[in-house]
């Protein structure tokens, strides 16, 4: 098993379509989500198999057609059967971003904790305030903290969600991107005129748009099919939209990969220690209080409220969890079964959206605890490929903190 860093290139235009406005608008997303990566390497995989005659994928009769996987003699050496079968090919949401390492604060899609100074649009992170709000209700932190609030040395801050990453100086910027317009009419196939009322828009990621992904799995499956690839995603195909490059720019074994984020996350408790211990009540030493940041959709289990998935995701009971700003969602993804009907079947999944954040408290040993949450942060193996990615201690929140709490 290996860790990779993927870069996803817009070779064309790319239309990932979010919502639907007003007067025939359609909206794309400044991201490329995880399922629609995976599922236009899994189209490709099948081509590739229907071209070579490998397996039961010689047999489609047509593009909508579905593999049988479950009798398929060559399933075992199937990039298709692991990847979208089996699903054990792991890959977070691509952002626009210039990620370089492993070890580069990862970007963070609509992070839910952020506040933008009214007068010259920087951006603060105020988890922290927010958990030790919370704890001074409780008795634990201060009362004096209840009067404290962000500011820049411009002045106050009003809450404002963005797509952000951390600049090489420590600052949040906002993720950069270039989108265009594309008017279309859909065209009545009888009479060979424009139809009546049809006349909308898209908004498209600009060619040459870079982003990045982290991708796990079976070092060959990521090689062949993540490496130097090329694969059509989103809406517009059939008019040359979507065509992008996959590019694998680092690799590390997944051994290497937990002891370097174990290290990260320590120092992080170590940064998070000093910001909040001067202000509670009764400091106990083995007390740690770390963050956890969603890079991905989270599912929600029926009946159980937002608090409780994101604890069972680190696996602490979710009491300890301080502080969670979150948004809650739904993600739809659709598939093609094969047979007469060629209509896809839209999958709805009620989630907690990308970009949630929350503070926690846990015991033990600073070492063991920062190592059994590296292992934690890999172990997606009761979550689909594209659900559950998170980051522990991301310095966002703790970076400048000291400076900008005014009171």
């Amino acid at each position: 098993m290996i860790v990779g860093l993927i870069e996803v290139e817009a070779k064309t235009p790319i239309v990932i379509v979010s919502k639907k406005a007003k007067g025939g608008f359609l909206e794309t997303t400044d991201y490329i989500p995880s399922s629609t990566i995976l599922g236009g390497v899994a189209r490709q995989i099948i081509i590739d198999n229907y071209s070579s005659g490998f397996g039961n994928c010689s047999k489609l009769k047509g593009p909508n057609d579905s593999p049988q996987c479950e009798n398929c003699s060559a399933k075992e050496k199937c990039a298709y059967n692991y990847i979208w079968v089996e699903k054990r090919l792991k890959l977070n949401y691509c952002l626009p971003s210039s990620q370089k390492n492993f070890e580069d604060p990862p970007p963070i899609p609509s992070l839910q904790s952020l506040f933008k100074s009214r007068e010259d649009e920087l951006f603060i992170d105020g988890l922290l305030l927010m958990a030790l709000y919370r704890m001074s209700l409780r008795k634990e932190a201060k009362e004096d903290i209840l009067l404290k609030k962000l500011e820049t040395k411009e002045g106050p801050c009003k809450k404002s969600d963005a797509s952000v990453r951390i600049e090489e100086n420590g600052a949040i910027e906002s993720l950069k991107i270039t989108l265009n317009d594309a008017p279309h009419v859909a065209i009545n196939p009888q009479l060979k005129t424009s139809e009546t009322g049809y006349l909308y828009s898209y908004t498209m990621l600009s060619r040459g748009t870079k982003l990045t992904g982290l991708a796990m799995g079976d070092e060959k499956i990521i090689d062949e099919n993540l490496n130097n690839s090329t694969i059509s995603v989103g809406t517009g195909k059939s008019r040359g939209n979507g065509i992008v490059k996959l590019t694998v720019t680092k690799k590390q074994s997944l051994e290497e990969y937990i002891k370097m984020r174990g290290k990260l996350i320590k120092e992080g408790f170590e940064e998070i220690g000093k910001n909040i211990n001067e202000f509670l009540v009764k400091p106990k030493e083995n007390l740690l209080f770390g963050t956890i940041t969603g890079l991905s959709p989270l599912p929600i289990k029926s009946g159980s409220q937002p608090p409780e998935n994101v604890a069972q995701r680190i696996d602490i009971p979710s009491n300890q969890i301080i502080h969670l700003s979150y948004k809650v969602g739904t993600h739809i993804r659709y598939e093609f079964n094969g047979g007469e009907n060629f209509e896809p079947t839209f999958i709805l999944s009620p989630v907690i959206n990308p970009g949630y954040a929350g503070v926690f408290s846990i015991e033990g040993d600073l070492e063991k605890v920062s190592l059994n949450l590296a292992k934690r942060e890999v172990d997606l193996t009761n979550y689909q490929p594209w659900f559950g990615w998170i980051t522990i201690n991301h310095p966002i929140h703790y970076l400048n903190v000291r400076n900008q709490i005014k009171g």
